[in-house]
C-alpha cells in the first residue's frame, strides 16, 4: 500500500458574524469520505483510517468547532450548527454527496448533516452514538461539560474510564487520549456537551433515504448497544453491527475490527470500491440488515 500525502487546510467561516476557522485534512482521490471525530479529540485521530481509505476515497477529516485546529467555541453551539460548518467544508471542497463516518458526537453531527442537507450524504456510518437521550440523562451530560470549568484535568480520568477498558487506559491509545483531552479547550468542551444534551433526532430519521451502518461495541457503557438498536430502527435503510467486547472508543483502540465493518459497508454502497480488508470471518456481528 502506498502512503498518500495528507494536506492540512483551513476554512474561514462567519455564520454568526464573528470570523472563525475550521481546520481539516484531505487525502486521496475518489468518492468523498467525510470523517467526524468524538468530543474532545480531533481529526488527527483518524490517521489509520485516512491511510487505508485514501487508496480509494477522497478522505476529508474535519476538526469540529472547538477542537484541533478549529477556533474555540465562544458561546452556545448546537449540533445542527456544527453540521452547517461541516457542510461548508464540503462546499469549499466541491465534494458531495459524501459517505459520512461519525463517532459519538461526530455521529450526532452526521445525523444533523443528513437531515439538513440529505443530498450531500451518500451513506452514513454512525459509530458508538445515539439519536436521543432520556430526559433524566440530559442534565448529567451538561454536568460533564461543566466539570471542566476549573480545567480539563478534572475530566480526563472519568472520560477515560467511560471510553476504554483498563488495559487500554494504560496503553498508548489511552495515554494519547489523555494528552489530547488535557490540551482541549474547557469552554468548547462545556459548550459541546450542552449541545449533545439536546440531541433528539430519532423521530426525524425516518424521512432519510440514505443507507446507514449503525455500529457499536457490545461493552460500550457510554452509549449502550440499546442506543444503536434505536437508531437502526429509526432509519429506513440501516444495518446494525455489534463488535464483540469493544468499548466506546473501540474504533480507535482496535481499528482493524471496525475497518472490516466499514469496508464491507462501503463496498456495498459506493460506485467502484474494492474491499480494503478481505476477511472470511468478519470480526463483527450483524444483528439486523434492512
Amino acid at each position: 500500500m502506498s502512503r498518500r500525502s495528507t494536506l492540512r487546510k483551513f476554512l474561514r467561516l462567519g455564520h454568526s458574524g464573528e470570523p472563525r476557522q475550521l481546520g481539516y485534512r484531505t487525502s486521496g482521490t475518489g468518492e468523498p469520505l467525510l470523517l467526524l471525530h468524538p468530543i474532545g479529540l480531533d481529526g488527527s485521530w483518524w490517521s489509520t483510517y485516512i491511510e487505508l481509505f485514501s487508496e480509494r476515497f477522497r478522505v476529508i477529516a474535519v476538526d469540529l468547532p472547538g477542537h484541533g485546529a478549529s477556533s474555540p467555541v465562544r458561546g452556545p453551539i448546537t449540533l445542527d450548527g456544527m453540521a452547517r460548518d461541516v457542510a461548508a467544508v464540503l462546499e469549499a471542497e466541491k465534494a458531495g454527496p459524501a459517505h459520512v463516518v461519525g463517532v459519538s458526537m461526530g455521529g450526532m453531527v452526521a445525523q444533523h448533516l443528513a437531515l439538513r442537507q440529505p443530498r450531500k450524504v451518500a451513506s452514513m456510518i454512525l459509530c458508538a452514538t445515539a439519536g436521543s437521550f432520556a430526559d433524566d440523562v440530559r442534565p448529567l451530560l451538561r454536568e460533564r461539560g461543566m466539570a471542566a470549568r476549573a480545567g480539563m484535568a478534572a475530566v480526563i480520568e472519568p472520560t477515560l474510564e467511560r471510553w476504554f477498558p483498563p488495559r487500554a487506559r494504560a496503553a498508548a491509545v489511552g495515554q494519547d487520549c489523555a494528552r489530547t483531552l488535557a490540551a482541549a479547550d474547557p469552554g468548547s468542551w462545556a459548550a459541546c456537551w450542552a449541545a449533545i444534551a439536546e440531541l433528539a433526532t430519532l423521530d426525524r430519521l425516518g424521512a432519510l433515504d440514505i443507507p446507514a451502518l449503525v455500529i457499536t461495541g457490545s461493552a460500550d457503557i457510554t452509549t449502550a448497544p440499546t442506543a444503536a438498536e434505536a437508531l437502526a430502527r429509526a432509519l429506513p435503510d440501516a444495518r446494525l453491527v455489534i463488535v464483540p467486547g469493544a468499548w466506546h472508543m473501540g474504533v480507535f483502540e482496535d481499528p482493524k475490527r471496525f475497518v472490516a465493518a466499514f469496508a464491507d459497508f462501503l463496498e456495498r454502497n459506493s460506485g467502484d470500491y474494492g474491499a480494503v480488508v478481505p476477511a472470511r470471518e468478519p470480526p463483527f456481528v450483524v444483528l439486523s440488515d434492512k
